[in-house]
This record gives structure tokens, sequence and C-alpha cells, in this order.
């Protein structure tokens, strides 16, 4: 889910705040530097959160110390109204409120609006800049400097006119700031990228693809003609017809059966949730075990937070999209259509075909299904492959459904080829 969140400087005047929405399996570490984008910080002074209601403030940091909590542990789903400490030798205290979720689809983080001018950082907190505001309007007017204020404020800023500098310090260009935060969108998503490993196999299908593309020089035209090839239906037509003749066959334990019927089983029974909407975390833990989902080694000593188990988290995510499980009461249940196919796999599998394109954005889910097949190996030579929004989404996704292993490099599980192939051959057409 999307959630939007108001920041705004304390004691700023003009006010300085930025809408954002972000979505809710951010970090704090991430949104921390979503935030200075945001406001035009350096970054290169320390941080910390604290919470701002409850009996107990607790502090989240980036290296915590005794009694704090690591920022990376907490995501935005699991916060209220919390206080972005930047600089605690300084008084740049930001108040985060958050708004609810948005009912847009779309690419985050995403500026939506911006309040008031970027932060002169060197000055020391927002009651400086506004003396400085004050003082650019004095000199904009032509009166006499105030030698207290004045000086300080020429040697804060580059050299300009007093127009320019009441500008400055009276609004920031939305779309400077939308850039400076298109720009840390771009890291998380390398980031991200980066932490997904090779699929162990991937020597061996890359081959046999190749040779399918040799095979096939229709598909050669396409490639080297068509400017958007993964858009050609007749290119994903046949990425399809490869996996159909070249699925992996194995006679182990289905894991999309597995990890599908755990999470339905439990939800048969109910499964309580936490005033976050999340799952217990003693249920976390019985869950992502009986799955076999490794946990974070930053929650391997505490209960561990559903947002944390990200393979968990969307798989709920993706069974309550397809109808399968449902919210009432804060508790997790089983829909009537969960209930009729609980126990009949070939048509749970059939329906998950259908309706997983829910679990993602209308624009993304094109760039999904490429995606997913270049993660058996096949060099499919599509620009798309790797121009997904949250690539870290996308892996939870598929590990949760056990069409991907949590360990051996994320590599695809035969029933993950199998279903592969249908999710190809049924969507085709929207690529």
């Amino acid at each position: 889910m999307i959630v939007s969140l108001l920041i705004t400087v304390e004691g700023s005047k003009p006010e300085m705040s930025r809408l954002i929405n972000v979505d809710d399996s951010t970090d704090l570490g991430e949104l921390s530097n979503v935030i200075e984008a945001a406001f035009g910080f350096s970054g290169m002074a320390t941080h910390m959160y604290m919470d701002a209601t409850g009996p107990t403030r607790h502090v989240y940091a980036p290296t915590p110390s005794a009694g704090e909590l690591n920022e990376r542990t907490v995501s935005v789903a699991e916060i209220g109204r919390t206080t972005y400490v930047y600089d605690s030798a300084a008084n740049w205290n930001m108040a985060i409120e958050p708004l609810g979720h948005s009912e847009i689809d779309g690419p985050t983080p995403l500026l939506v609006d911006a309040q008031g001018p970027d932060v002169v950082e060197a000055c020391g907190g927002p009651t400086m800049m506004t003396r400085f505001h004050h003082e650019a309007r004095r000199l904009t007017a032509g009166l006499v400097p105030d030698m207290e204020v004045a000086p300080l404020l020429l040697s804060f800023l580059p050299v300009m006119s007093p127009e320019r500098i009441l500008q400055r310090l009276t609004h920031a260009d939305h779309i400077t700031i939308s850039e400076r935060i298109a720009y840390i969108a771009e890291e998380m998503q390398i980031d991200a990228a980066s932490r997904v490993p090779d699929d162990p196999r991937a020597p061996l299908l890359a081959d046999e693809f190749d040779r399918f593309l040799e095979s096939r020089p229709d598909l050669q035209q396409i490639l080297s003609l068509d400017p958007n090839p993964e858009h050609n239906p007749t290119l994903v037509a046949a990425i399809a017809e490869f996996f159909s003749e070249n699925l992996i066959e194995d006679d182990g334990p289905d894991p999309m059966e597995h990890n599908i019927t755990v999470l339905l089983d439990y939800a048969a029974e109910g499964l309580s949730l936490t005033e976050s909407g999340q799952l217990r975390p003693h249920d976390v833990r019985l869950i992502a075990d009986e799955m076999g989902i490794a946990m974070d080694p930053a929650n391997s000593t505490e209960q561990p937070r559903e947002s944390a188990v990200g393979p968990l988290h969307a798989l709920r995510r993706v069974l309550t999209s397809a109808g399968l499980i449902q919210e009432q009461a804060q508790q997790v249940r089983l829909s009537p259509l969960g209930q009729v196919l609980v126990d009949d796999s070939p048509a749970l599998v059939s329906h998950l075909a259908n309706e997983l394109p829910r679990a993602f954005d209308d624009a993304e889910w094109p760039r999904v299904l490429i995606w997913l097949a270049g993660t058996t190996g096949t060099r499919t030579p599509c620009s798309s492959l790797m121009t997904l929004e949250n690539p870290e989404h996308a892996t939870d996704v598929f590990v949760g459904l056990g069409v991907l292993q949590p360990t051996n490099g994320h590599a695809m599980t035969g029933a993950g080829q199998r279903f592969l192939a249908q999710l190809l051959e049924r969507h085709a057409d929207e690529v």
C-alpha cells in the first residue's frame, strides 16, 4: 500500500512542509534519504527518529545504542506521529504525520506538494531562517540593513540580488525537489536489485534460450527492429512457448502448494491482527518457520514484525487481492472463495494466475512478467528487465508464492516455472 506522509519543519516561518507518497514497506533508513532530499539537506549530519505518541518514546537510529532500535527494522506502515531529528546539535526537527493510505497507484517515493523553501542547513535551524527571511524582505524593500543579520545572510547564501534571495527563502522549486527524490528512488531501486543473488542454474537455461532464439529468425527480426520488444505479443508468446517446452520436472513437494496452503490453513482458524494491521509476531514466526522463510538477522532475538518478513507479508497481500482471504474485525479469515478453493490446488493456482496482476501497479505488471522470465537466466534483450520500480517487492511476492526459492540464489522452482508459463500464456496481451 501507499502511505501519504506530511512532513513539516517544526517552528518554520514561512512553513516548510512536504507531502510525499511512499510505499508502506519503506523502512525508516530509506525514508531518511527521502526526507533529506525533499528539504535539501546535505545528508552529512547524523539523524534519528523519535515516537511522538504513547507513554514511552522509542528512538530509532542508523547505529542504535543501548535502549534504541535500528531504523532498518521499522517500516512506514508501523509508525504513527513521529519526529525526525536531523543534526541533533542544531534544531532541525521535522514532524512526520501519516495521513492515511492513498488510493492512487503509482511509483514511489513521489512528491505530492511542497510548501516553503529548501533549508539553509548551515544556519542551524528554522529560527535563523525566519530572521533571514525577514531581512531579505527589508533588503528587497530598500530598507537599511540590520547589521546583526545581514552579514550572516549574505555569508550563508551565494552572491545574488536581494530579490533572488527573498525568492530563495520563500519557496522551493517543485521540479527540483521531484528530481532529487527521483534520484533517491533510483538509488533505492539499485540497492534492492543488488541484494537479489544470481540464480545458480541460470547459465544452462540461458544457453537453452539463446539456442531457442537462434532457431526463430522472426524473433531475431523483432529484437533488431522493434524499439520496445517487451511489448511485442509475438515475442511474449514465444517466451511462453519456451517455458512450456522447458519445464523443470521435479518429484519433490510442490513449494507453491505448500506455501499457499500453510497461510490458508492458518487463516481458516483465524489470525488476529495488531492495531497497526499486522499479523502478531508469534504467528509471524510460526508461519515463516513452516514456510521455510529465514528470519532477518536483525529479528533473530526478538519477535519479528510481519512487514520485516517480506515474503510472508507479500503473500498475505497477494492472497487478499485475489479474494482468497479477507480481514474482518481485526482478523484474517478465509473468504467464501478461499473456502471453496482451499482443497483444490490446481484450481487455486489457476485462479492466482488470473488474479496476480492485482498485486502490482498496472504499468509495472508487464515488466514484472519479463523480469520474472529474466530470473531464470534467459537473457531476453528487453530494457524493462532492469526498470522495475520495486524489484524487492517482486522478489518477496514470488518467494512467498513458492515460485522462487528463499535460498540457493532465489532459483526458480519447478512449480514456479510451470506457473510462469501459465502467466505468460494468460497475460501476453497485457504486455
